[in-house]
C-alpha cells in the first residue's frame, strides 16, 4: 500500500505543478490581451501582491482593482514569455 500512496503523491506534485504552470501563463495572458476584468481569477481570494515595495496589495478585488486603474493606462509592453518555470512545491497549499 505505501508503494501505491507513494504512487499518489508523486501524480499530485504532478498535477499541482502543471496547474501552477497554467495559472502564471493565464495570468501572461490576461496581461498580454489586456484581459483586465479577468485577472484577478488569477489570485485566490486573500492573496497579497506586492508590486510597489512596501506598498502590499491585500485581497483578489485590491489586486484587480489596481491592475485596472493603475497597470491598465501605463501598459505599453504586451509581450510575456514564461519558460523553464522553477516551482518548489513547499506544502499541500504552498509553492514557491
Amino acid at each position: 500500500m505505501t508503494e501505491l500512496r507513494d504512487l499518489e503523491a508523486r501524480i499530485r506534485v504532478l498535477e499541482d505543478t502543471e496547474a501552477i504552470k497554467r495559472l502564471k501563463y493565464k495570468y501572461f495572458r490576461c496581461i498580454d490581451k489586456g484581459l483586465w476584468d479577468e485577472i484577478g481569477d488569477c489570485f485566490a481570494e486573500a492573496a497579497v501582491a506586492d508590486y510597489i515595495p512596501g506598498l502590499p496589495l491585500e485581497g483578489r478585488a485590491v489586486i484587480a482593482t489596481f491592475f485596472k486603474e493603475t497597470i491598465a493606462p501605463a501598459y505599453t509592453m504586451r509581450v510575456h514569455q514564461g519558460h523553464n518555470p522553477e516551482i518548489e512545491l513547499t506544502s499541500d497549499a504552498t509553492a514557491t
